[in-house]
């Protein structure tokens, strides 16, 4: 539990004690309200995002309303998704890496190629004051999309004179 409820000011007392030769000795002391604490300890919650085969996402706008709605100011990575890559700036994310909120809009996620199917991001919500109980995640649900066939091959090239009706010419081959 955090040592002050949500909404309470946040103050720091500070002494300043002056004692030189050319300064009047003395004692002064204020408090300075620093800000008022919001939000407590962040909540994980569950998001999800869809997304279509073979075609990257930026998660910004997702990733922003998630954390905001957690309570928080910062993420941590807790685990990447297995059939895709998470960058930020074009660079690779990693378990571990802390991303403060103004960086969530540079967050990009790319599918793996021709990889259709259910994939998750995981994280951990922080405030600067507490750190979520537990990993907020990212339910990514990619599209399949229908690829036109490539590398066509036929086993057989010749066919022999007169051969009868549904005669087997060949075995042909596609690769989807």
């Amino acid at each position: 539990a955090l040592p002050y409820p949500s909404g309470a000011a946040l103050r720091v007392r500070f002494t300043l004690r002056t004692d030189s030769y050319y300064a009047l000795s003395g004692l002064y002391v204020d408090d300075i309200e620093v800000g008022r604490i919001t939000g407590g300890i962040p909540v994980a919650s569950a998001y999800s995002l869809a997304a279509t085969e073979d075609v990257g996402q930026d998660l910004g706008s997702t990733l922003a309303t998630a954390v905001e709605t957690d309570g928080a100011d910062s993420l941590t990575i807790t685990a990447l998704p297995v059939h895709g890559t998470v960058t930020l700036y074009g660079s690779d994310l990693a378990v571990g890496d802390q991303l403060d909120v103004w960086m969530l809009g540079y967050v990009h996620y790319q599918p793996d190629a021709n990889v259709s199917g259910d994939d998750t991001l995981t994280w951990r919500s922080e405030n600067g004051l507490a750190r979520a109980d537990s990993d907020s995640v990212l339910n990514i649900s990619v599209a399949a999309v229908n690829d036109a066939p490539s590398d066509m091959q036929l086993s057989a090239l010749t066919i022999d004179e007169n051969s009868p009706l549904g005669a087997v010419l060949g075995v042909l081959s596609v690769t989807d």
